[in-house]
């Protein structure tokens, strides 16, 4: 079971942003970013690598700190559950599909 579910996993190393070099202009610099459900045209290194490039901070749970959640099928549905708890109480979190993240 731990070989299907492997692929969903994200590389350590790109878990931390790159502010260094990431273009301040852009929805993802210094944001927390989660991904949940698998995505179709990427595997999630790749994405997360993209992000990170861009300066986001990519998490792997859903927190109050939260800001934006790429929804790719399947998601999870305690990530989603908590994701509505947290809206609920007045957490902003944005929810943008697998689509919307490649353009």
């Amino acid at each position: 079971m731990n070989d299907y579910f492997g692929y969903k996993k994200i590389d350590g190393s790109i878990l931390q942003p790159d502010l260094t070099s990431a273009p301040l202009d852009n929805p993802f610099y210094n944001k927390k970013v989660v991904f949940t459900g698998d995505l179709l045209k990427w595997n999630r290194d790749a994405a997360a690598a993209v992000l990170q490039r861009l300066g986001a901070d990519i998490n792997t749970s859903i927190s109050s700190k939260t800001n934006i959640v790429v929804v790719g099928e399947g998601a999870g549905p305690k990530k989603l559950e908590k994701i509505i708890d947290l809206i609920a109480d007045g957490c902003v979190i944005r929810l943008i599909n697998e689509r919307l993240f490649e353009k």
